[in-house]
């Protein structure tokens, strides 16, 4: 059977029903909206494997993700992959800029030329109908906006590189110090998103609040981690709290919340993570340790969840 487009699916996300019978598209703008809703990709080719945040910047799988993929994403892959770009290294940073500026629009027209495919010819011609009606508006229009999110971040992450490297070079600039973050506050690495540091650190706080004393996992539930917490009977946090501090660092560090840089020093998450526990008197023991393998810990993954779920209802 013929498809006019299909869905990609996308880290583990729930698919839609199957696409219209009708290769007239008759239903395909709800299709469409459904799979938005999803926050799955769109094709005129069938065939492709899920996406996922870890094979999506594979140079191979780039280059067919920006030719023949809308990016119809939702907000909060886009932020699983623009934090993942700050973990690139320069050398796939650049293979990355270099394959997004030569593909940066799917099924280029300029293709069309030079292309013997006949099926993706066609997919040209389909492209340019589609174009035309406002119905699939929404499938040009996210997959650009999308495309321009990624390519900045790219593009930050870049200069980021170099200023590193810069840096090293000079001996001047780098990394916070364990003596300088003594003499931040939490609030000095918040952004002004809400039109002041101090109003957008209140916004976060409220966006926390109300989850206190809901379930996390069985009996544990979310601790008040803007008040200091004793430590349970063997002198350690109670169970559930280093994941939700550490899910609510990287939760608003993800929504680009927290500065790059801070006086000419580059700002990491454990400097953000040093700032709160400091701000709100509260302890992470071997902090190294845990941080780094926060992505495993259930606690963490729950509690970003959460936090997704919430942001669903207010405007970040």
């Amino acid at each position: 059977m013929k498809y006019y487009f299909v869905e990609v699916p996308v880290a583990g996300r729930n698919k839609s029903t199957s696409p219209p019978s009708s290769i007239l598209a008759e239903g395909y703008p709800q299709y469409l909206n459904s799979i938005c809703r999803n926050g799955n990709a769109v094709s005129f080719i069938r065939g492709f494997l899920e996406i996922t945040l870890d094979n999506f910047f594979l140079p191979k799988n780039l280059e067919l993700n920006t030719r023949y993929i809308f990016w119809t994403f939702d907000d909060w892959f886009v932020a699983d992959l623009k934090n993942k770009i700050y973990k690139l290294p320069g050398n796939e940073v650049d293979n990355c800029i270099n394959i997004l500026s030569q593909h940066f629009t799917p099924y280029d027209d300029r293709e069309t030329l030079v292309t013997e495919d006949s099926e993706i010819a066609f997919c040209y011609r389909k492209k340019y109908v589609m174009q035309q009606k406002v119905q699939y508006a929404k499938l040009f229009s996210i997959d650009r906006q999308n495309r321009e999110l990624i390519r900045e971040t790219l593009l930050n992450r870049q200069v980021q590189l170099s200023g590193q490297e810069h840096d090293a070079e000079n001996n001047t600039a780098g990394h916070i110090n364990t003596e300088e973050q003594q003499g931040y506050e939490f609030v000095d690495f918040i952004k002004p998103v809400k039109g002041s540091a101090e109003v957008t650190y209140k916004f976060m706080k409220e966006f926390f609040l109300p989850l206190v004393d809901a379930q996390i996992s069985g009996s544990v539930r979310v601790k008040n981690i803007f008040s200091s917490i004793a430590p349970d009977g063997n002198d350690a946090n109670p169970r559930g709290v280093n994941g939700t501090i550490m899910a609510f660092i990287d939760f608003f560090d993800n929504h680009e919340y927290f500065e790059r840089t801070h006086n000419g020093k580059q700002v990491l998450y454990r400097d953000i993570l040093v700032s709160f526990l400091a701000f709100t008197k509260n302890k992470i023991g071997n902090m190294d340790t845990i941080v780094g393998k926060r992505e495993a810990d259930i606690y963490y993954n729950l509690m970003l969840s959460k936090f997704k779920n919430r942001s669903r209802s207010l405007r970040l």
